[in-house]
């Protein structure tokens, strides 16, 4: 016999107290990229230039040229958050890009952040993983190979 089940009390109040209020849903990271260049252009579009999963590191340590990520955001609330980012390598733990941005929201749209990487020294080979935060919630990541010149069929 099936028992139809009323709300508890607690839960109809909550809903008479959201009644007509828009409920957003969880932030979502669409887009994490990594390019060899970033360029914004004047009508606001942002264009990526060589976009790659990973660097051949002919030694350690090592230093890439100049490079970006493309981290990209949308049903993000209207208000101010702090997105955190790093770069981390699986198995030392070393994190060799910290990242901390204060952003604010005015209303509804994505939210698209260049970012030039500064001069950063990956000291081994390996995994690294980007993991990417919102207000100290994990909402996305990308992994980023670092590899020996002959693990690489015809070079990257």
């Amino acid at each position: 016999m099936d028992q139809e089940l009323a709300p508890s009390r607690n839960t109809r109040h909550r809903l008479s107290l959201m009644e007509g209020v828009k409920i957003l849903g969880e932030a979502n990271c669409y887009a994490i990229l990594f390019a060899d260049r970033l360029i914004r252009e004047d009508n606001g579009k942002i264009g990526l230039i060589g976009i790659f999963e990973r660097f051949t590191a002919p030694s350690l340590p090592f230093v890439p040229l100049p490079w970006g990520i493309y981290i990209a955001i949308d049903n993000l609330s209207p208000g101010k958050h702090v997105l955190t980012a790093n770069l981390v390598h699986d198995e030392t733990q070393a994190v060799v890009y910290p990242l901390a941005l204060n952003l604010e929201q005015h209303g509804p749209g994505p939210i698209q952040i260049p970012l030039t990487v500064p001069p950063l020294q990956f000291p081994v080979y390996g995994t690294y993983s980007l993991t990417v935060n919102l207000d100290g919630f994990q909402i996305g990541s990308r992994i980023l190979h670092i590899l020996r010149p002959e693990s690489v069929g015809g070079g990257a």
